[in-house]
């Protein structure tokens, strides 16, 4: 038995590590909320922070601007079977504090979706999300 829970807490610290620094919370109708940072490092310099998360379907993804730059969000691409329409590219974010949200859907296939910030792409602005199959109340959020 008590192997069982030295075990248990293990994989615990393990989940808490593949987590990291993923601000995910859960809405009061259970919704998962990932919030993605637009962040202006520098006057060259701008990124998502994190860039990079995996999400399971039913996930709300929030990107905020966390600067004073205006960026977006535009999907560049994703694996087949993905169709996100007009949500393809998000608008402009201007003031501080502004949010754009997306649901993570039927309209993402499962794997991996490359999004960037239009104008600053080439600055190296870009991301993934990665969509899980399954049911979204059977995994959580994570990295």
């Amino acid at each position: 038995m008590i192997r069982f829970g030295l075990v248990a807490t293990l994989l615990g610290f393990g989940f808490l590590i593949l987590v990291g620094d993923v601000d995910a919370q859960t809405s009061a109708d259970g919704v998962h909320i990932v919030t993605v940072r637009m962040v202006d490092k520098s006057a060259t310099q701008y990124v998502f922070e994190p860039a990079d998360i995996t999400v399971a379907p039913g996930t709300l993804v929030r990107f905020e601007l966390a600067g004073s730059i205006p960026h977006n969000v535009e999907f560049k691409s994703g694996p087949p079977g993905t169709d996100l329409g007009n949500a393809t590219m998000g608008p402009f974010l201007l003031a501080k504090g502004q949010i754009y949200e997306i649901m993570i859907d039927a309209r993402f296939a499962v794997g991996t979706h490359d999004y960037v910030c239009t104008p600053h792409e080439m600055m190296g602005m870009k991301g993934t999300i990665t969509v899980l199959s399954g049911d979204p109340d059977s995994r959580r959020d994570r990295r």
